[in-house]
């Protein structure tokens, strides 16, 4: 008897020696006689974090390292997105494409992917000193008119001592760069 398989591949596991047993069903018949893997396009599966799904796209292109292979990056795009999270880890599956013409990726390597999150909001930057929170919920202080005033802020990334936040800001306003919950509405600045 010959069995084909609908695609060329590689033979990762073979679990039967020749004059084995073979039936439909009970002893022998357990395990699938071969897996054959196809291994030009390989895909990567992603579990992106709540808080940063947002910033990807299909399409998108990523790049990924392997610990086996140092030195060296791979790039691929994202092919499908979930669109909904996991209840268990809180991310999103992303899955991403690659071909791998040379065959120097195997499956089931572990990848590090390089996630850019490129933000399509405008949004400001600032230290993360001009941005305090309270009960009431995360500010920081605008100086109108030499005068303080309170603006609400929803808290973005943060990295190296910046903070990116949204809210209702326009470009030039003043803020004081060491915010503080005990300086009210009003206080004179000069």
């Amino acid at each position: 008897m010959e069995i084909r398989a609908p695609f060329d591949g590689v033979i990762a596991t073979r679990n039967v020696n020749q004059g084995a047993y073979v039936g439909p069903a009970g002893r022998g018949s357990e395990m699938p006689i071969m897996t054959i893997q196809q291994q030009r396009k390989l895909r990567l599966a992603v579990a992106v974090p709540e808080q940063y799904s947002g910033f990807l796209t299909e399409n998108q292109p990523l790049q990924f390292t392997v610990k086996s292979l140092p030195g060296q990056t791979f790039s691929g795009k994202i092919a499908r997105k979930s669109g909904a999270l996991d209840s268990r880890l809180r991310a999103e599956r992303v899955e991403i494409d690659i071909i791998n013409t040379n065959n120097k990726l195997l499956p089931g390597m572990v990848a590090e992917v390089e996630l850019p999150l490129t933000s399509q909001d405008s949004a400001f930057v600032v230290p993360k000193s001009a941005v305090f929170t309270s009960g009431e919920g995360s500010f920081v202080i605008a100086v109108v008119g030499s005068k303080t005033q309170r603006l609400p802020v929803q808290k973005g990334r943060s990295i190296d001592g910046q903070i990116e936040i949204f809210g209702d800001l326009k470009e030039g306003v003043t803020l004081v760069s060491k915010a503080d919950e005990e300086i009210i509405d009003g206080t004179s600045v000069k």
